[in-house]
């Protein structure tokens, strides 16, 4: 079988060669017999070939869903893969392919979905996908449909990520939690690569991160000043909750739990960080305020004011962050943050939770920075739509 070499794409000025022409509304489809070139199937080494080529072109995602043509997403934005409509049996295949299991595609069946890693390339060629496999149902069928999402192998430096100055006095507390919170697809993991990074190279801490799957690779020896280990859930260890009992094994100065779901791993982190580790962990909300409620409900009603005490002792910072699209292409960061000293600790754990949300949004228009007012210097700089910042004032029920 002959596949088309990709690079032949890298030159043309078209971002999305050879397609036919559409309205300027519509996505330009790549036509994907160019990528399967005589193959029957988007096989293993033609799915390769497509990555290679997408990679070229600023590729973030690829979606695979039986029933529809490959998707792939560029600066936030979709774009169809050719005509042809992928197939169950073709998922299936590359499921089995690109996790080395024989057995992938009966875990997804049973009802499970699965978190796995996938690499492209050789030696340092080599670039790395986070991938989830999902069962869904098509017309009558039932297939498995598969994302992934590219990863830089090494973390950007943190200087590269444009930081407000206040953030970064306080991303690296001697003890204690720090909690990056957002949505999906916002640019958490990066964010906290590039810190673990930061921390590695500059501070010569001992860093334990568990992960599932590890994405970037914070290893390289040659910029280290202090052990790494990064491990993975759950081909190293079987689970989250184990994750700081082990690190307290390991002795790490500095423990980064990839998102705190469970809630007897993040009772531990919470723990270990009130001995004197410096914890970090992701959380899925869409605010600074919500956020240390959002993970007292986690608990029992038993449990959620001795809980309370404790998350509010450990915590150090909040960040929340969001992606929006840029002007003239591309994307930027905008980020809502608040930091916690001891006598804001001390006021927030004298706080009813019922009154809790209430109290941080307070701090946070004081002593913080509201992710309103980040949203709209974006849009006077021009850097953003103003649509965007109108937007959010919606959804925050405030005034521009």
């Amino acid at each position: 079988m002959t596949l088309l070499d990709p690079n032949l794409f890298l030159n043309s000025p078209n971002p999305w060669p050879m397609a036919p022409a559409r309205s300027a509304s519509e996505p330009e489809p790549l036509a994907l017999d160019l990528i399967l070139k005589g193959a029957r199937s988007l096989n293993l080494p033609a799915l390769e070939r497509l990555l290679w080529w997408g990679l070229s072109q600023d590729l973030s995602d690829l979606v695979l869903v039986p029933g529809q043509p490959p998707w792939l997403r560029r600066h936030g934005v979709f774009k169809a893969v050719g005509g042809r409509a992928i197939s169950g049996e073709e998922t299936q295949e590359l499921l089995k392919d690109m996790t080395s299991n024989e057995a992938a595609a009966a875990i997804v069946g049973s009802g499970q979905d699965l978190d796995f890693g996938f690499e492209i390339g050789e030696r340092d060629r080599k670039k790395r996908f986070r991938g989830n496999a999902t069962a869904m149902t098509y017309g009558r069928a039932t297939g498995i449909a598969i994302a992934l999402r590219a990863i830089p192998g090494r973390p950007p430096a943190l200087s590269d990520l444009n930081l407000e100055p206040e953030l970064i006095k306080n991303l690296f507390p001697a003890d204690g939690l720090v909690l990056v919170t957002g949505v999906m697809g916002s640019g958490k993991s990066t964010l906290l690569a590039a810190t673990l990074r930061n921390l590695a190279e500059t501070y010569g801490r001992h860093v334990a991160t568990y992960e599932e799957p590890v994405e970037f690779d914070l290893t390289d020896p040659r910029d280290l000043k202090g052990p790494v280990e990064q491990t993975e859930i759950p081909t190293h260890l079987p689970s989250f909750r184990l994750a700081p009992r082990n690190a307290a094994r390991r002795a790490a100065d500095v423990v980064f739990l990839g998102e705190s779901r469970d809630r007897e791993a993040l009772k531990s982190l919470i723990e270990a960080a009130g001995l004197g580790v410096t914890a970090y962990t992701t959380a899925h909300t869409r605010g600074v305020a919500e956020t240390p409620l959002r993970l007292i409900n986690l608990f029992e009603p038993r449990e959620r004011p001795a809980m309370a005490a404790e998350l509010l002792s450990a915590l150090r910072l909040i960040v929340q962050q969001r992606l929006y699209p840029k002007v003239g292409g591309g994307r930027v960061a905008a980020r809502e943050f608040l930091a916690l000293n001891a006598k804001d600790r001390r006021e927030l754990q004298r706080t009813p939770l019922p009154e809790l949300e209430g109290a941080l949004t307070q701090m946070l228009l004081t002593k913080g920075q509201t992710l309103m007012d980040r949203v709209k210097a974006l849009s006077d700089q021009g850097l953003i739509a103003r649509e965007i910042a109108d937007s959010l004032a919606r959804e925050r029920g405030v005034r521009l």
